[in-house]
């Protein structure tokens, strides 16, 4: 589809990501084509981006659940790679932590993200 575009005369993309597109990625640096992630980045792909500040975000969304009073806080992850994927997890544990809750690998789930039953099947457990 890249090609595809490319053959168009595209001047840049703009990206959202998705896991494994990295050869797709490398491809289009390599041939000098102007790219902008956004939402996600691949930290081995030198590269510009727009992200949300998912690390914060979580911690300051933890902290808000404990600071009301909420214990046992859970965290569904999905399971890959992804950067976001790893800051939004970050952002829990470190305001756990901040907290000094040791407790918290009890109440994180990670789910396949292809399969719905399976996100069902996690959080009941």
């Amino acid at each position: 589809m890249m090609k595809a575009l490319i053959n168009r005369q595209i001047d840049g993309f703009i990206i959202a990501p998705a896991e494994g597109t990295q050869a797709q990625l490398q491809y289009l640096k390599a041939s000098n084509i102007p790219f902008v992630l956004i939402d996600r980045y691949f930290e081995e792909i030198n590269s510009s981006y727009v992200i949300s500040d998912n690390l914060n975000a979580t911690f300051k969304a933890t902290k808000e659940l404990l600071r009301n009073g909420r214990k046992k806080i859970g965290f569904v992850r999905y399971k890959n790679e992804l950067q976001h994927t790893q800051d939004r997890y970050n952002g829990y544990v470190n305001a756990l932590k901040s907290e000094k809750r040791k407790d918290y690998e009890k109440y994180v789930c990670e789910v396949d993200y292809n399969d719905p039953e399976d996100f069902k099947y996690q959080v009941k457990k």
